[in-house]
């Protein structure tokens, strides 16, 4: 059964996040689905309820609600309650985790360039 994904954010049509995320289940051949998610801000609470009950894996958080989202999580990952805001959210047993992968993508990339940071 494929496990839903996807980018919830206001104004998506211009994303290419289906079409790069599909690549990549493909090329890992990870039986997954990636949908756009374009939700006004007065439905984002139950936008997220239905994802739950659709059984969605996980989806990445869009502006402008990387910190309208936060709210309607059940647990925040440390990283994200320190910077503010969430990008990523995943849905485990009903339960919703949100995540800031800017954090770690930006210090990797930092590591990488040898940019040291006092």
């Amino acid at each position: 059964m494929k496990r839903l994904y996807g980018l919830l954010g206001e104004k998506l049509s211009h994303s290419l996040s289906p079409q790069i995320h599909d690549f990549i289940f493909q090329h890992l051949n990870i039986d997954g689905a990636y949908f756009l998610f374009p939700v006004q801000a007065e439905e984002l609470g139950g936008a997220l309820q239905g994802l739950k009950l659709l059984g969605a894996a996980g989806v990445n958080v869009t502006i402008p609600y990387k910190t309208a989202v936060m709210p309607f999580l059940d647990e925040i990952a440390p990283e994200a309650k320190t910077i503010g805001a969430v990008n990523t959210i995943v849905f485990q047993n009903k339960h919703t985790k949100g995540y800031n992968t800017d954090y770690q993508g930006f210090g990797l990339l930092l590591e990488r360039c040898g940019i040291g940071v006092v």
